[in-house]
């Protein structure tokens, strides 16, 4: 069962986890891959799951108790393990390896009942939000649990007093430990079991109430249950859980709770799955942390068999006149949607407080991320021989987080034309925004213009090169070339934006300036291969900080630009300057970028 449920779950999860850092964890998932629909309702399948998961623990608690009243003592993690691992000791010489190739019939076993081992690897990731550095810390934590899980089943082997499978109830571990180390080990193994089943039901709590904090900072849920304590802790989350689980843990046995787990993890499981293959097979180019090793077509036979034992789960209830997981399993969908429903009704007529709307698929998701790494850029601490201005970063980060709300942005080749005379700083400028937004575009890189370079002219004479922006344009341009054709991209079908460190695009420049390329090649003639574009440049961005005669200017400059623009529609003329975009051959070929010469927007 590890290989085949926990190892998939675990790599699955690692993926995906390290692509949406976010408290929302599976919503955004499911979201990137069907869209804000689907993602409404795993966010409440899974939500759901975490509390009745939550809801068995306080029952369990129980079951053990009934044994024999145990003195608890503290929750940490040794006194946990502790008893169970002496039985492992203990029972070592008396192992039989042969019961761990036990198959009994299917027909015999109750899969009502049935919990995967390690089906909480994906509900941790609801925390990620709340960790530093997750991309590079959770496959390393996940890979930890998935150890742990496997070790664990070599409880398997201890030989118990009631060698028939069918004879095991909840509590049956204290039993054995009775048999092998006296009263005492029963108390111990009791003990200890009493203390995880309450750690395992706090982390549930935990995590529901900070998936429904994720849910409301992105939108899908009203923002009072966005709302943090003085400890920082999702307040109203928690609160609504511990009702809930107050309420089913004292009115549902183990395993009445046990079958409205598995049919809304089941459910949940099948959409998770299933997002991963689709962003897999529809978006294999995505930046990711984190990649399972393996194929497209590996993947899927990788999740067949989860899949597949999803599906059977589902399905028994039907055949078994299960009822009460057949309600579970209709009914959890229908509250979804209604609920999904009622919100947005809500929405509308603004009856309930949203942050902002909730994202519609992947490129919304990828831009908030951005957004939110541009919010906190000037806040990051910044290491090296020396530093750069935080407002310079947190300006550059603005630009990109434009890029990467631009349509098709995961299409984009973006160069960061750093000069070699910043230093090492320059080099961590590129390095911090890198990490920060390399995930949402094709490629994100960075070039060095070199100092002390000379332009050569036609007559064989030369010129010692102007340090500028024309001069890191022309070294960008032709090293971002270079780079494309060792990547066999072809060149011809390239457009070239260049553009300031300041400028914000409209999020629909980019696919405007592709349909037009396009229809301008249909047309013949060639000409796509000389046409230059360029959108009305409107300088508004720090406009209110500006003195007031450049506030005047200002105006005056937008509405030149917009008239330019519209007029070439009549025939008329207009100049294009600092930020534009051409034909990459256009601008290699013809060498439109000068050294020698100050500024190249003239």
């Amino acid at each position: 069962m590890p290989l085949v449920w926990s190892v998939p779950e675990a790599l699955v999860t690692a993926e995906l986890a390290t692509c949406f850092p976010s408290n929302a964890g599976f919503v955004e998932w499911v979201t990137a891959a069907f869209g804000p629909f689907w993602g409404f309702v795993e966010g409440f399948l899974s939500w759901l799951s975490a509390v009745a998961d939550a809801s068995l623990y306080p029952v369990l608690f129980l079951d053990y108790l009934v044994t024999v009243w145990p003195e608890i003592g503290s929750g940490i993690a040794g006194f946990v393990l502790s008893p169970f691992a002496f039985m492992v000791v203990v029972g070592a010489p008396k192992i039989q390896p042969s019961k761990l190739l036990i198959s009994p019939p299917a027909s015999e076993v109750d899969w009502s009942g049935f919990l995967p081992p390690g089906r909480t690897f994906g509900a941790s990731n609801r925390f990620l939000g709340e960790v530093q550095d997750a991309e590079r810390a959770y496959p390393k934590a996940l890979a930890l649990a998935l150890i742990a899980v496997v070790l664990s089943l070599i409880g398997l082997g201890i030989p118990g007093p009631t060698a028939d499978w069918k004879n095991w109830q909840s509590g049956e571990l204290a039993v054995v430990g009775g048999q092998l180390g006296g009263p005492f080990v029963k108390s111990w193994v009791i003990a200890g079991a009493a203390v995880s089943c309450l750690a395992q039901q706090l982390s549930e709590m935990a995590e529901g109430a900070f998936q429904l904090q994720g849910m409301a900072e992105d939108g899908w849920l009203p923002s009072c249950f966005g709302h943090r304590s003085r400890f920082d802790t999702p307040s109203v989350g928690l609160f609504l859980i511990a009702i809930l689980v107050l309420v089913l843990s004292s009115s549902s046995s183990f395993s009445a709770i046990v079958n409205v787990l598995n049919a809304v993890y089941c459910l949940a499981q099948v959409l998770e799955f299933s997002a991963f293959l689709h962003l897999r097979r529809r978006h294999n180019d995505m930046e990711r942390p984190f990649r399972v090793p393996f194929s497209f077509q590996v993947c899927c036979l990788m999740l067949a068999l989860p899949l597949a034992f999803c599906f059977v789960l589902l399905i028994l209830p039907f055949f078994a006149g299960d009822w009460l997981q057949v309600g579970a399993i209709g009914g959890s969908v229908a509250m979804a949607v209604l609920l999904h429903c009622c919100l947005e009704f809500c929405r509308r007529h603004g009856w309930l407080h949203f942050r902002r709307q909730p994202p519609r698929g992947l490129e919304d998701i990828l831009a908030a991320q951005a957004s939110h790494f541009a919010s906190t850029a000037s806040e990051s601490p910044q290491h090296g021989s020396e530093t750069f201005g935080q407002s310079d970063l947190q300006m550059l980060s603005q630009t990109l987080t434009s890029l990467a709300q631009a349509h098709g942005a995961h299409s984009f080749h973006v160069v960061l034309a750093m000069e070699a005379r910043e230093g090492p700083a320059g080099l961590e400028k590129a390095a911090q925004l890198s990490r920060g937004f390399s995930k949402y575009f094709s490629t994100l890189r960075s070039t060095s213009h070199p100092s002390n370079l000379r332009e050569e002219h036609a007559d064989g004479s030369w010129d010692p090169e102007v340090p500028g922006k024309a001069s890191n344009v022309k070294w960008a341009v032709r090293e971002a070339h270079r780079e494309l054709l060792k990547e066999s991209v072809d060149p011809a079908s390239v457009i070239l934006t260049v553009a300031d460190a300041d400028v914000v695009f409209h999020p629909r420049y980019f696919s405007h300036l592709t349909r037009d390329f396009g229809a301008v090649r249909e047309h013949g003639g060639g000409w796509h291969e000389w046409t230059i574009w360029q959108a009305p440049q409107l300088p508004f961005r720090n406009y209110y900080a500006s003195p007031a005669c450049s506030r005047v200017w200002a105006y005056v400059a937008s509405i030149w630009e917009c008239g330019g623009v519209a007029g070439l529609s009549f025939g008329s003329e207009h100049f294009a300057f600092s930020t534009y975009s051409l034909p990459l051959l256009l601008a290699v070929e013809a060498e439109a970028h000068e050294g020698d010469v100050i500024a190249e927007d003239s």
